[in-house]
């Protein structure tokens, strides 16, 4: 249930990206730093995706997903608050970079946790899950920039969502690892 939490919360994430050059363009900068700054959150997923999986393999797992979770936050605090171009061209990176924990680590996480086993079955429900909350987000962003004109709630929300990941991974992570240590210890 942690994964699948996780999972819905950082897809809705991720779907809530279709609406950074809106929130750029609300804050009165120019539509052609708002496409520099979705450019920047492209930039960074690529990176980001590449970069976590290398970093999974070779380092301790929480500490990669703790400072991939922290760029996440960074970066959406950044959207929330900065107003100058470069530095949210620079948050959008850092996001970006974020982003690589919903596409790659918890994909990752499955087949750490639950094994090659059930791996296919447990990576589709819960990629449905995130479908789901995707498709939401558009809706439920545009609807929050509707009543509150700012798009600050939706970035918050974000923020939220990957500390909150974070920890219930942390949580899952930490029962696996006692779990194993029980079964090596019986």
């Amino acid at each position: 249930y942690a994964v699948a939490f996780a999972m819905l919360a950082l897809q809705f994430v991720s779907g809530s990206v279709q609406h950074i050059s809106g929130h750029i363009t609300n804050i009165g900068i120019s539509p052609i730093t708002a496409a520099t700054v979705v450019s920047g959150v492209m930039i960074g997923a690529a990176i980001g995706k590449i970069s976590i999986g290398y970093f999974l393999d070779k380092f301790n797992t929480k500490l990669v997903l703790a400072v991939y979770s922290l760029f996440g936050v960074i970066g959406w605090g950044g959207q929330a608050m900065l107003r100058e171009s470069n530095l949210l061209i620079l948050a959008a990176v850092i996001l970006g970079l974020g982003q690589g924990v919903c596409l790659v680590a918890l994909p990752y996480l499955i087949r750490q946790i639950f094994g090659e086993k059930d791996y296919i079955n447990i990576l589709s429900v819960i990629n449905m899950i995130g479908a789901f909350a995707m498709s939401a987000s558009v809706y439920l962003i545009g609807l929050f920039f509707d009543q509150t004109g700012s798009y600050n709630l939706g970035w918050m929300i974000n923020v939220s969502a990957f500390a909150l990941s974070f920890i219930v991974i942390m949580i899952t992570l930490g029962k696996k690892e006692s779990a194993n240590s029980d079964l090596e210890n019986s």
